[in-house]
């Protein structure tokens, strides 16, 4: 896992045990993005809507967006944008999560990236928050469970 302050940019990389059109079939699918990431919505086409409803240490978060890009065996870029439903106050502005899948011999390759915290207020500790949340659920050996079980 690194992080850069600088770039404002979360990202994590793991080699998984399978093609990468096993695990395109979990990216590019509802279930299977709620099976991964566990969104309330899924809308599994370019525009299509993004919907996460999550409660952490007792306030509930909504995490919003649409899918920007499907790059079938590829890419999967989708905008992230964050509402506190304590304080009723939204992102002034989204950030971008793109999965990317590179195939290798043996498996495949997968990059998770989360950007553009820079254009936040207080983006130092909405960094952070993200490089705790997506590291402490093992967000990508969650995926690799997944597709190395078919």
């Amino acid at each position: 896992m690194e992080s850069s302050m600088q770039e404002m940019t979360v990202e994590l990389e793991r080699m998984v045990m399978a093609p990468a059109s096993r695990v395109w079939s979990i990216l590019s699918t509802e279930d299977g993005m709620k099976s991964w990431l566990g969104p309330k919505n899924f809308e599994a086409r370019e525009g299509g809507r993004v919907l996460f409803d999550v409660t952490h240490d007792g306030t509930r978060w909504l995490m919003f967006g649409n899918v920007l890009e499907l790059s079938e065996n590829r890419r999967i870029r989708f905008s992230w944008q964050e509402f506190d439903t304590g304080t009723l106050v939204a992102w002034p502005h989204p950030t971008i999560v793109t999965v990317t899948l590179e195939e290798r011999e043996g498996g495949c390759n997968v990059q998770l990236r989360h950007s553009g915290f820079e254009k936040l207020p207080n983006a130092a500790a909405e960094l952070e928050g993200y490089v705790t949340g997506w590291t402490s659920r093992d967000v990508l050996a969650g995926l690799a469970a997944l597709v190395e079980q078919e």
